[in-house]
């Protein structure tokens, strides 16, 4: 294949793989765009429901709060027969106003009076226990209720009924309003349905949408299209909560999705079509200027095998040129005269050539006298090699080099032996600092490789809580681990959870972690509390810690069940607790000195409540330690990146924190570790 097909060819070739290339990166793009447009909906819509069910439960709560302050005043005169009465005109004067009904839930948490036909029913709207500390902390008690086959927007206040004892007032109203106005006239349409996927509560404005948001498939929290002749309808499928944070159904968004499908689908299709386009047009105006670039350079070749073949004759063209075929023209024009000025001067080079070899025999002659005779025979064969090579036509100028090369032999020949040996030392020298750095990274291997294994990566998930933990290596090794394990076997009922870090680097640091790992799991079933078993845990690594390391550490165990954690730390991070997606705190937890220093020392306990679904985040000094830039981002950094989670799920928090740690501008000194543990409240 000739030059110019050739790159026609390959440029062609590479064109062909850059459009490829493209087109996959764009799909790639794309989906990742995607998925990241199905999350912001998402969320988006979340926060859409939630905004909404809080303005409208604040309103109601506006609503019946003054006529409740109303009631306590009176309430002790009233007796019970005269309350239901005064409930009842308070109902009719606020039924215009959107109040459905009212249900008065006595101190015994049982109904005490009811009105308006969806609550008269002998069970209670909401649990009054915890309504009443909820009321009594200052935080709202309102959301969505279940009501036998249908849902309703219930908000609750305080009463006074008599003699000290209280109350929790309950009112009622239609969630279709609520529907209504989320739903614009040219937005979404939403409905509310159970687990079966039957609507309790349907859209105002859905009507012809209803059978596309019933054909859906989506279960939990996700999207999905359904095509429906022309149209293409997306569907928000997202988790309803009741005011307890139960799961009482689904929230259905319907949008119509088919001219962003149509936009969507037109762009890729122009797409391909210009870039083929380009390809197209590029291969036909390449393959037109090759041609007509290589017509000279093709006329300099054909003068060059004239040349060669010892015609001085040639024309040769093109030297009048200005480029690099110019520029060989005129070396061709002054090779052609070389040629005939060598063939004037044979007799020269022959009569040079006659006292190359003199010379040249001579000095080989020299060398062989300092030779053994089986190497001096060898030089005499070499020499009649090199008279055979120096023969007519073979030219001057290889002797003139060849002649001085042998003398520098001469010479140098005294010196070689020394060169040698020094290079065999240096050789023996290098290999055996060879072999050393082969088994110390192979030991530096290994203990990263335990380090690794020694972590547990995630936990299977039961009906009360669910864990995942993250080890993120270093460049260099040290003594960073976590744990979590079950305390009270098939029960599972008290989980323990650790974060610890060996100060120092190598080999010490790991040995030291390891044994630290060991025994918490030997002492963690028998001890009476984490602050107990950090201190017996101290007492015992203090005589194996002759390199005085610190050993930082966070035990904390948790009751799934009942939400609580017992948790003692000494040196260690305070963990980070979120409630909610974008709202991280940290922990208030009596700290400690660093173990395994003294004998003796003493760790205290603390207990905290978790919240139910909330995100318990531990990390290691490492993660704290993380730099962007040349500044630690320190706990609040930390604090603010589980608050930019979008999910409070352990799986997706783990892979986002995951996903932070390695953006680029992020340096990590060392290690870097987390567990996050979420209470799921089953």
């Amino acid at each position: 294949m000739r030059l110019r097909r050739r790159i026609v060819t390959a440029v062609t070739a590479a064109f062909l793989g850059f459009t490829v290339g493209a087109f996959v990166i764009g799909d790639a793009r794309d989906d990742a765009f995607q998925a990241e447009s199905v999350e912001l909906s998402l969320a988006a819509f979340e926060r859409s429901w939630s905004t909404g069910v809080a303005r409208w439960s604040e309103d109601l709560r506006a609503l019946v709060a003054p006529e409740a302050e109303v009631l306590s005043e009176f309430a002790p005169q009233l007796g019970p027969e005269r309350l239901a009465i005064g409930l009842a005109a308070v109902h009719g004067r606020l039924r215009e106003r959107g109040l459905l009904g009212l249900q008065l839930l006595g101190p015994d948490g049982q109904v005490a009076v009811s009105t308006g036909e969806d609550v008269r029913m002998g069970a209670a709207l909401i649990d009054a226990a915890p309504a009443r500390e909820a009321l009594a902390a200052g935080r709202p008690v309102q959301g969505i209720v279940r009501v036998g086959d249908g849902l309703l927007l219930a908000a609750a206040v305080h009463i006074v009924l008599d003699r000290g004892r209280s109350g929790v007032l309950v009112a009622t109203r239609d969630p279709g309003s609520l529907l209504e106005n989320l739903s614009g006239p040219a937005g979404p349409a939403v409905a509310l349905s159970d687990g079966e996927g039957r609507f309790l509560v349907p859209a105002r404005g859905l009507r012809e949408r209803v059978q596309v948001a019933e054909r859906a498939r989506v279960s939990g929290r996700g999207r999905q299209e359904v095509a429906t002749g022309e149209q293409i309808f997306e569907i928000i499928n997202l988790p309803l909560l009741d005011i307890a944070g139960q799961r009482v159904g689904y929230q259905r968004w319907v949008t119509d999705a088919t001219e962003r499908r149509w936009v969507t689908e037109r762009g890729r299709w122009l797409g391909a079509l210009a870039l083929a386009a380009l390809a197209g047009g590029l291969a036909f105006a390449l393959s037109v200027w090759l041609r007509l670039a290589f017509r000279p350079l093709e006329e300099t070749v054909d003068a060059l095998r004239a040349l060669a073949r010892g015609d001085t004759t040639i024309e040769i063209t093109a030297a009048d040129r200005r480029d690099e075929i110019g520029e060989t023209a005129r070396a061709l024009t002054v090779f052609r005269e070389g040629q005939m000025v060598v063939q004037r001067d044979g007799q020269r080079l022959a009569r040079q050539r006659r006292r190359q070899l003199g010379f040249i025999e001579d000095q080989m002659q020299r060398l062989a006298a300092t030779l053994e005779v089986d190497a001096r025979s060898g030089m005499m064969e070499d020499l009649q090699r090199i008279k055979g090579a120096a023969g007519p036509g073979k030219g001057s100028e290889g002797l003139d080099a060849l002649a001085f090369a042998f003398r520098v032999m001469v010479e140098r020949v005294s010196q070689q032996h020394s060169s040698l040996r020094q290079l065999i030392a240096a050789k023996d020298e290098a290999l055996a600092v060879r072999e050393k750095m082969e088994a110390l990274e192979q030991q530096l291997s290994v203990v990263g490789s335990m380090q690794a294994q020694m972590v547990p990566a995630a936990m299977p998930a039961t009906d009360h809580v669910a864990v995942r933990g993250r080890l993120i290596q270093g460049d260099r090794f040290g003594g960073e681990f976590y744990d979590f394990f079950w305390l009270d076997g098939a029960e599972r009922r008290r989980l323990a959870v650790v974060m610890a870090s060996v100060s120092g680097e190598g080999l010490q640091a790991a040995f030291l972690a390891i044994s630290a790992r060991a025994l918490v799991r030997a002492l963690a079933p028998g001890a009476a509390s984490p602050g107990q078993c950090l201190a017996r845990l101290s007492d015992l690594l203090v005589g194996d810690n002759e390199a005085r390391l610190e050993v930082k550490m966070f035990f904390g165990v948790i009751d799934v069940v009942d939400g609580l954690l017992v948790a003692a730390r000494a040196a260690c991070p305070a963990p980070l607790i979120a409630r909610r997606p974008g709202e991280a705190t940290a922990l208030e937890i009596e700290g400690a000195p660093p173990l395994a220093l003294r004998p003796g020392i003493r760790v205290p306990d603390t207990t905290v409540e978790l919240p139910p679904r909330g995100a318990l985040l531990l990390f290691s000094e490492g993660l704290s330690e993380t730099r962007i830039g040349a500044t630690a981002i320190g706990v609040d950094g930390v604090r603010a990146m589980l608050g930019a989670t979008g999910d409070l799920d352990v799986e997706p928090l783990s892979a986002d924190l995951a996903e932070q740690l390695d953006a680029p501008g992020v340096q990590r000194p060392g290690d870097a570790s987390f567990v996050a543990v979420r209470l799921l409240g089953g």
